[in-house]
């Protein structure tokens, strides 16, 4: 993977997170979690979109039950930049 692909991947699965993040429940479906990144300006497959929830639910960031994604408070602490998580980008100052 080259480093501007490993950028964009580190980035995108932030913006799960942030999506998330102002969910109601901090949960939503994963087409929700997909289409809410892709009006963040990442054009995401729904394959995609379910490899990095899965990716995200392996280092505890999310939870998924059935096609429901639910933030963690770990994954609410790396979205906030409490907590650095390697593979996901830490947001810039002022930054959700």
């Amino acid at each position: 993977m080259s480093a501007a692909a490993r950028i964009v991947e580190q980035d995108r699965r932030r913006a799960m997170l942030a999506v998330l993040l102002v969910a109601p429940a901090f949960r939503l479906p994963v087409r929700a979690v997909r289409q809410g990144v892709e009006a963040l300006g990442y054009a995401v497959s729904l394959d995609l979109a379910r490899t990095d929830i899965a990716w995200l639910v392996e280092q505890g960031l999310v939870e998924q039950a059935d096609e429901v994604v639910t933030l963690t408070d770990r994954g609410n602490d790396v979205v906030m930049g409490r907590v650095a998580q390697p593979g996901v980008k830490r947001p810039e100052p002022g930054q959700l």
